[in-house]
């Protein structure tokens, strides 16, 4: 516990007001909270024109995390010398006495972690964002930035959940399904993940805390959950530990990383979010997209540096990743074509048809044809495809409904598919006359 001022037991003597700024800290919060309050206060010092003719001083307490009668005691012993504000506690056990302290003698008190003050505060600022804005915009950059259909929502506590209720909420019930996980109890998740893994679902929203978040994805590593086709968004705001981010700090000074950062400078990929000039070579990414798509050319022939560099060479754009091109701008380029698709059908009377073929790794493809039941010949339509589990009566019905919920978003309309066609022999005989009706009315 300490009573210092940056310049020693007192402040230098100057022409400007000088103002103390207590700091209160736990144990753990060494050393990097020290040296982001300290860098502040320098910045704040030797701008004059932020706080003109007044000098900041920082007095550091050494609080206890449960002891609220100990932290109230001293936080009053320093309110009676004079201070001008208090920034902390961040623990909820000692947050309390601290709002009561500064409610009732007025002082400013600065938070920065999520709290909700227990009665109306007029002293109180808190910098940590409202748990409302979060969950807004975490459900903005599922559904508009990643455009993530379907995922799977894996959460370690109750209050996690609660958290996340809006983004669930704008899961519409024609939508297709998402699946909510609870953490396993213990630190070991393997088994979690691997049976998220077995379902084939490859978008994850993780929802834990920070100091768990490295240790997940290690393990998500270990059983091949961090391969080019998943993706994770972590909604913890903070999801490096004190000791990691000090540690990262330590490796960007060296001349490896420098050399490396000047080096990626030279090759850096182009993202939506880029400004100034990205806007034109975003269009420029989109229609390459659109196009290797449309020729059937896979992404990944983007890697071909031959091919990279003619297309660079002849036109004057740089081109992005593969990886770049299926999580920006391939969903938005799906998006439209099932708009297409929509627009074409329209509630139009359809014929279906359903195969399942194997790919490359044995894995059980199964394909929903369609097409317009008209007078005029009529292009087939390749609608959805998903990996089957297995090939049964079930798992048709099920692809079905998926597809024709794709094809019908607001409803499904049962009454319009007049033709079913399928070589399943075996699975026509054991759908029963439910699931008969149920598909062909």
């Amino acid at each position: 516990m300490a009573g210092l001022c940056e310049g020693g037991n007192e402040p230098p003597g100057s022409l400007k007001a000088n103002k103390y700024l207590t700091v209160l800290f736990h144990p753990e919060d060494y050393p990097l909270q020290h040296i982001a309050v300290k860098y502040a206060l320098q910045h704040i010092n030797v701008d004059p024109e932020l706080l003109p003719g007044t000098e900041l001083y920082r007095v550091d307490l050494n609080v206890s995390q449960s002891d609220s009668f100990a932290v109230g005691k001293r936080v009053c012993g320093l309110a009676s010398e004079g201070i001008a504000a208090v920034f902390g506690p961040r623990t909820p056990d000692t947050t309390g006495i601290v709002e009561s302290i500064c409610e009732t003698l007025e002082i400013p008190h600065m938070e920065i972690y999520p709290t909700s003050p227990r009665f109306p505060a007029r002293c109180l600022i808190n910098l940590h964002p409202a748990e409302e804005s979060i969950s807004k915009a975490i459900v903005d950059v599922v559904t508009n930035f990643l455009h993530w259909r379907t995922f799977t929502v894996l959460y370690e506590t109750e209050a996690g959940l609660i958290r996340l209720q809006d983004v669930l909420k704008a899961h519409g019930p024609n939508d297709p399904p998402i699946t909510v996980r609870q953490f396993l109890p213990g630190s070991d998740q393997r088994q979690l993940l691997k049976d998220i893994n077995a379902s084939k679902q490859y978008h994850i929203l993780l929802e834990c805390e920070a100091d768990h978040v490295i240790e997940v994805l290690r393990q998500a590593r270990e059983i091949g959950m961090m391969g080019d086709y998943h993706s994770y968004f972590i909604t913890s705001l903070c999801a490096v530990s004190s000791t990691q981010k000090f540690l990262v700090q330590q490796h960007i000074t060296t001349s490896k990383h420098q050399a490396n950062k000047q080096l990626n400078s030279k090759q850096r990929q182009l993202f939506l979010t880029q400004p100034t000039t990205s806007n034109v070579r975003s269009e420029f990414n989109i229609d390459l997209c659109r196009s290797l798509i449309s020729a059937d050319i896979p992404l990944y022939k983007l890697k071909n540096k031959v091919f990279r560099e003619f297309l660079e060479k002849y036109t004057q754009h740089t081109i992005p990743d593969e990886s770049t091109l299926r999580k920006t701008y391939a969903p938005s380029i799906y998006d439209e074509t099932i708009q297409k698709i929509r627009d074409e059908i329209k509630d139009s009377s359809i014929w279906v048809s359903i195969d399942e073929t194997p790919d490359k790794e044995g894995r059980l493809v199964g394909n929903v044809v369609i097409g317009l039941l008209s007078e005029q010949y009529s292009e087939r339509i390749l609608l959805h495809c998903d990996v089957l589990e297995k090939c049964n009566n079930k798992t048709i019905v099920k692809l079905f409904n998926e597809a024709m919920g794709i094809l019908w978003p607001k409803g499904i309309m049962y009454d319009n598919v007049l033709f079913f066609i399928s070589d399943a022999a075996l699975i026509w005989s054991k759908l029963d006359k439910h699931y008969l009706l149920y598909i062909l009315n």
